[in-house]
């Protein structure tokens, strides 16, 4: 979401809230919170011209003490995660605490063999900073370039240091150190060129892939920040054409996809699956004679140890590709991600305890969910299918984590005015906290309150 940097409500939070939701992010998710503290103030930062009343937690940089008190929590089973949220804890610039580098080294005395991903902006990677990230490996690197141009940098993120930040690809590059480029593209205010110049710029100093986040816009956004009429049919059309041309693997998010085709997007160059000769575009028909459910199953399948036997088809012509992945080693393969089996099988699990469901999905998930049902449905079950508009934050949001209970309570109400009502209601748990609060702190048993029907979350 774009925003004014001086809409953003910056709470600190109590003490007992803080906890809670740090040890959560720590122990669901296997993500370490740093600060929310950041050196660059872009356009397109997530937590601006939000609506009002919206929970986002600012977070200062974690004493020594706590952060002891959080490792202690982490799972050396699951890489560890810096630099991002799956909370409401703002995420921040991780090497602005000034303790960073001796957290990494914590983290890597205590999990000597467990992979750390990192996001950073970039500008405070200097060489000595990378010199020492080569040393505590096994770790990736989330690089948000954004422009390889300063004075869109400046710009667009606001960014003093952009010469600095701009250094920051060649020197992992030269360090051998894996790490994956993303771009939030603004081409009405950088120009179709910079988009371009700045893909092939990460292909060239060796991003593994490059991920390509398309902006989002609220209801509150600035006018003279919003895109043209057109942009985003626009601006897919050229990512298109930009991935022809690339050798890295360019990914767009949300990827909009309408289907469960294991369809290949990419192959990292230098992987196992590249030598095997799998290839972008390339449809996976069958795994080691399986059929893959979707896209996350065939990627599931295929990041496990072991030899595959891989029947793809491309271009109407199959064929049969042999995979081995060694303990340790990644496939290389990159897919989009759309639905897992266990959602679905979830979903109607939940059927055997009532006799009409309204299952209720985000626009952006909801012909996946609908093609996944579909798939796994048994004769006789009546479950209905409803995508919920983002009507609270407006724009282009469509995303099931920013849906509100007022955005839900609404589909309700107009789906009983011509519709029996249902006995059970299907939430997606992405727009609910652990407390089945929504992002203003309304819980969802007002649904229930509301309309008379039982609700779960899933």
């Amino acid at each position: 979401m774009v925003s004014s940097i001086n809409s953003v409500r910056k709470r600190p939070m109590a003490d007992r809230l803080v906890k809670q939701v740090l040890f959560r992010s720590v122990q669901n998710y296997n993500i370490l919170p740093l600060t929310s503290c950041c050196n660059v103030s872009c356009l397109f930062c997530s937590h601006r011209q939000n609506p009002a009343g919206i929970e986002a937690y600012f977070l200062p940089p974690l004493d020594w003490e706590t952060v002891e008190d959080l490792v202690m929590f982490l799972s050396p089973q699951k890489k560890i995660v810096i630099g991002e949220s799956a909370t409401r804890i703002m995420e921040g610039e991780p090497f602005t605490h000034p303790r960073m580098m001796d957290i990494l080294r914590l983290l890597r005395d205590k999990f000597p063999l467990t992979g750390i991903q990192l996001t950073t902006n970039g500008t405070l990677l200097d060489e000595k900073k990378v010199s020492l990230l080569k040393s505590l490996e096994p770790l990736e690197i989330n690089l948000s370039l954004n422009s390889c141009s300063p004075g869109m940098r400046q710009i667009i993120m606001h960014d003093n240091l952009a010469e600095e930040a701009l250094k920051a690809p060649a020197r992992l590059q030269v360090a051998g150190i894996s790490y994956h480029g993303s771009i939030v593209p603004m081409p009405w205010i950088t120009g179709w060129q910079d988009l371009a110049q700045t893909v092939f710029f990460l292909e060239e100093k060796g991003a593994r892939t490059i991920r390509v986040f398309l902006p989002g816009f609220t209801r509150y956004t600035e006018e003279k920040l919003q895109p043209p009429p057109g942009w985003e049919k626009e601006l897919l059309a050229f990512l298109k054409d930009l991935r022809e041309k690339c050798s890295v693997p360019l990914t767009i998010e949300p990827p909009g996809l309408l289907d469960l085709k294991p369809i290949i997007t990419g192959v990292i160059k230098g992987s196992k699956a590249e030598a095997a000769g799998l290839r972008r575009g390339q449809m996976i028909i069958s795994i080691n004679g399986l059929t893959p459910f979707s896209r996350v199953e065939a990627f599931r399948l295929l990041s496990e140890p072991g030899k595959y036997e891989i029947k793809v088809t491309d271009g109407g012509t199959e064929h049969i590709i042999i995979l081995e992945v060694c303990p340790g080693e990644k496939s290389g393969l990159v897919m989009d991600y759309d639905l897992p089996l266990s959602l679905a099988t979830e979903i109607l699990n939940l059927t055997k305890k009532a006799e009409k469901v309204l299952v209720l999905a985000s626009e952006w998930g909801e012909p996946l969910l609908r093609e996944a049902l579909h798939k796994t449905m048994r004769p006789g079950i009546d479950i209905t299918i409803v995508p919920v508009p983002n009507r609270t934050f407006g724009g282009t949001i469509k995303s099931a984590g920013l849906l509100l209970v007022e955005d839900f309570l609404k589909v309700i109400e107009d789906y009983v005015q011509d519709q029996e009502k249902p006995d059970l209601l299907v939430l997606p748990g992405l727009a609910f906290d652990d407390r089945g609060r929504d992002l203003r702190g309304r819980n969802y048993q007002d649904l229930v309150e509301r309309t008379g029907c039982r609700a779960v979350l899933v």
